[in-house]
């Protein structure tokens, strides 16, 4: 073989090698994209839902709030999304609100809400985007969002599409041929006192959604409506009454509307619950001045439950003696702890006053827990020592009498 021939043929091998290499190269990277996991290209606000929705509040039909919850991070661009509705027979009821701006948060599990006027007067928060009362039907289906990955101009897609929307919840046994997200809730947007609220997301509305106490959050973390439906309340209290002498008898639930069982309103005490009160009380404490007086007594009795300064003669609260025989004065019990002197178990729970008053810790059993707590907060209401609760005897002193008190009630509520 010549040696041009030669050097020509292993020319044409290297290039044709090339070839084969950048052809293989090209393969795999094709299948690289074809084999790989398809990610949407929904970074903008796809991967959010409707958390919540409640449409009345209280006796309210004004009050109406969605919640939306951001599944993951970076979904708040959702300026020119949609919340709509739709009537029992699938046809297009409307568009409640289109949504003016984006939201800052864009955190994971971050929150934000839509709401009417009259929820943000209500509430003890502002929503995120206001929209008009609307008196939706009874039953029907809701849907948030829009088509594309970025919310397109409105007036390019139709609203009237369910498919068009991020998320649908169908409600009180919605069955339209459009429906999304079904079977629907056998439940409505609320009953009032509770709201529709998620709790999975199986993308099966029957189970996805039960009736819960509402808290909506706005993308600032705010949270309005607590659980007890109470204006301006912590989310969260500090304490549950099931082991108080005049508590709820299922402990404090949703629509409570005397947190602390004084006997007056937590609406009532947030704006001046009485004359004789020289503003507002805690309704989250049945004393707010500390001077030991129930708030109710001090309102009853006509001095101020917002002063320790003004507090009613002791014996103003009531006869002497013990009439139910709990082993707390008539007195006490009424100045004291707002329970009847007359009822050895006030709230008709299966605990009677007299040990629901000595577990001074609520664990629903008097036991030498609750001596040691008592003890160690010895002196007079003075000592940095001192505390409210374990004064059983109510008479700014901590002291043998109290553990005596304690001592004699032991034993476990049933």
């Amino acid at each position: 073989m010549r040696a041009g021939h030669a050097s020509e043929i292993r020319r044409r091998l290297v290039g044709r090698g090339i070839r084969f290499a950048l052809a293989g190269a090209l393969a795999a990277m094709v299948a690289a994209v074809v084999l790989a996991p398809v990610r949407r290209a929904d970074a903008a606000f796809h991967l959010a839902e409707i958390g919540e929705a409640m449409f009345g509040i209280n006796g309210d039909p004004n009050q109406q709030f969605v919640e939306i919850r951001l599944q993951t991070s970076g979904q708040n661009l959702v300026a020119n999304t949609r919340l709509s509705a739709w009537n029992a027979d699938g046809s297009f009821f409307g568009v409640l609100l289109l949504v003016p701006s984006n939201v800052s948060n864009s955190a994971a599990n971050a929150r934000w809400t839509m709401g009417t006027a009259a929820f943000a007067a209500a509430s003890g928060i502002y929503p995120d985007f206001i929209f008009a009362p609307a008196a939706l039907p009874s039953t029907g289906m809701i849907c948030w969002g829009a088509p594309g990955v970025i919310p397109p101009n409105p007036a390019s897609w139709d609203a009237t599409n369910p498919l068009n929307y991020v998320d649908c919840v169908p409600y009180n046994g919605y069955a339209a041929a459009n429906i999304r997200n079904g079977p629907a809730s056998p439940f409505g947007l609320g009953d009032g006192t509770q709201s529709l609220t998620r709790v999975s997301n199986v993308h099966n509305t029957s189970t996805d959604f039960v009736l819960a106490c509402p808290s909506p959050q706005a993308n600032t973390n705010a949270i309005g409506l607590n659980h007890d439906l109470h204006v301006g309340l912590r989310p969260a209290k500090s304490f549950d009454d099931l082991t108080w002498p005049n508590s709820d008898t299922i402990g404090d639930n949703c629509g409570d509307t005397d947190d602390d069982n004084d006997g007056l309103s937590d609406t009532a005490e947030m704006a001046g619950p009485c004359a004789s009160s020289s503003g507002p009380t805690d309704p989250l404490k049945l004393d707010t001045d500390g001077d030991l007086f129930a708030d109710g007594a001090e309102c009853n009795l006509g001095t101020d439950p917002a002063s320790a300064a003004s507090k009613p003669l002791f014996t103003s609260c009531g006869a002497v003696g013990d009439a139910d025989g709990d082993g707390f004065s008539n007195r006490i019990e009424v100045c004291g702890y707002n329970s009847d002197p007359n009822n050895a178990n006030t709230d008709g729970d299966s605990c009677g006053d007299g040990r629901e008053i000595a577990s001074v810790n609520g664990d629903f059993s008097v036991t030498a827990a609750d001596l040691g707590s008592v003890a160690s907060a010895f002196g007079s209401s003075s000592s940095p020592n001192y505390v409210a609760d374990f004064d059983v005897s109510k008479d700014g002193n901590i002291t043998a009498g109290d553990l005596g008190l304690v001592a004699a009630r032991f034993g476990a509520c049933p």
